[in-house]
């Protein structure tokens, strides 16, 4: 048995690596990668996995995992930071997604029930995918990169809400979805509680040694699924919330990075399980219907980011760059697709549907980011129409900063103030001469 499950492991990361640099090679993410390995040692073709069972039980660690470090990043302070107009701008985005969603998936024969959960799965965006290609092509702190984390931290909330409520029992009961909305609301409230209150003087202690600190954030994310096993919840909610008692800055930094190594091993067996689910020979049968979705989710849910952040008045490129970076589905999508499927929710094919759709846009977003400067200047005398048409009014920051810089006069242009700038502004300061900083972070510029 052992060894069986030795050989399995090993076939897992031997196909997931070969996939992974080929991907690599190709500058696609790794996601579909791991997917497509999947599928190759799945039962469709090579067959090499004996106990799938097994696999799906790992796989459960992945997503508990995955959930973990998502809700790390989700710091209380972080999220008050948002502002007002950030935080309504992400709900009126997942709301007219869904709506447009959920009204194509009509339009293309779906049932009602489907179509709803079709509809919130195109509204979210892949975080893993998004911060991590902004940070290689150092968009992660401009104007556009915060908007984007705010809006990716709000649609993760929104995911992590609706996996909580997905049980065969709980859907379209009301009852039952008021009980498990009361019950996840003292669940949070305790986390929330417990890392405020409890945690941070505990964890100051074992900052100091790094294994202890391991051993530590572990036992709470095994604790916190235990628990949401209990309360009937999903172990991931249990992870997430657990991942949220233990995101106070700066220790949170520490645990991510203690548990990054454990996060990429299980969610690497999470993606390759579902890759082992799917058969490709399915695809032909949703070809129109996954083409439509595609399309939906790499153009419209954009055009619905733009058009919301252009009437709060933010800089044209800022809204285009926001909503083209957010033209994928997400790794959510994917988890909440596949409890829909476990619960029998959605039919077995929707989930491929959904899955094949995720690959589809997943795999064209790197391409968007790497051209994104190109296309907004190849899109902008459109986008000027647009504003036209629709009485747009934005805000002219850039002009009243050029207007202030242009009376200076024998002054000093600093270029970055990071550590060094830091240093340069200190001393011009303490000498009165008059300066003027250009960063991309525009929380270092008002600053």
């Amino acid at each position: 048995m052992a060894e069986v499950f030795l050989f399995e492991i090993g076939a897992i990361l031997f196909s997931a690596l070969l996939l992974a640099l080929l991907a690599r090679a190709l500058k696609q993410p790794l996601i579909p990668a791991y997917i497509l390995a999947g599928v190759l040692i799945g039962p469709e073709y090579f067959s090499i996995i004996k106990d799938p069972e097994l696999i799906r039980t790992l796989a459960e660690l992945g997503i508990a995992f995955l959930l973990f470090t998502t809700g790390l990043k989700l710091d209380i302070d972080k999220i008050k930071k948002l502002g007002k107009t950030i935080t309504f701008v992400s709900i009126f985005q997942i709301f007219l997604t869904f709506i447009l969603g959920y009204t194509i998936s009509l339009k293309l024969g779906f049932a009602r029930e489907t179509a709803i959960y079709l509809g919130f799965l195109l509204s979210l965006s892949s975080t893993m995918i998004v911060i991590k290609l902004c940070d290689e092509h150092n968009q992660l702190f401009t104007l556009h990169g915060r908007i984007i984390i705010g809006i990716l931290l709000m649609q993760d909330i929104a995911a992590v809400a609706v996996l909580s409520m997905i049980s065969e029992q709980v859907f379209w009961n009301i009852e039952k979805m008021a009980y498990s909305f009361i019950t996840a609301i003292g669940f949070i409230s305790t986390s929330v509680i417990l890392g405020k209150y409890v945690f941070p003087p505990i964890i100051k202690k074992l900052s100091k040694e790094n294994e202890l600190l391991f051993i530590f954030s572990l036992s709470v994310l095994f604790l916190f699924s235990v628990a949401s096993y209990i309360l009937n919840f999903s172990v991931a909610v249990g992870a997430f919330l657990a991942g949220i008692a233990l995101a106070s800055f700066p220790y949170n930094i520490e645990i991510a990075s203690s548990v990054k190594s454990l996060r990429d091993f299980f969610s690497m067996i999470f993606f390759v399980s579902l890759g082992m689910e799917l058969k490709l020979s399915a695809f032909s049968f949703y070809l129109e219907e996954i083409l439509f979705l595609s399309l939906f989710v790499i153009f419209v849910k954009p055009a619905i980011i733009y058009l919301l952040l252009s009437f709060a008045k933010y800089e044209r490129k800022t809204a285009f760059l926001s909503g083209l970076y957010l033209g994928q589905t997400s790794e959510f999508s994917l988890i909440i697709a596949g409890a829909l499927a476990v619960f029998n929710l959605i039919p077995k094919e929707i989930f491929i549907l959904a899955v094949a759709v995720t690959l589809l846009t997943m795999s064209v977003t790197p391409y968007l980011i790497q051209f994104s400067r190109n296309i907004f200047e190849t899109s902008e005398s459109f986008l000027k129409k647009i504003d036209a048409l629709l009485k747009i009014k934005r805000k002219r920051i850039e002009e009243e900063m050029i207007s202030k810089i242009r009376k200076l006069r024998n002054h000093v242009i600093i270029c970055g103030a990071y550590i060094a700038g830091r240093m340069l502004i200190k001393t011009l300061l303490k000498k009165n001469i008059p300066f003027a900083v250009i960063d991309y972070d525009p929380e270092t510029v008002e600053r």
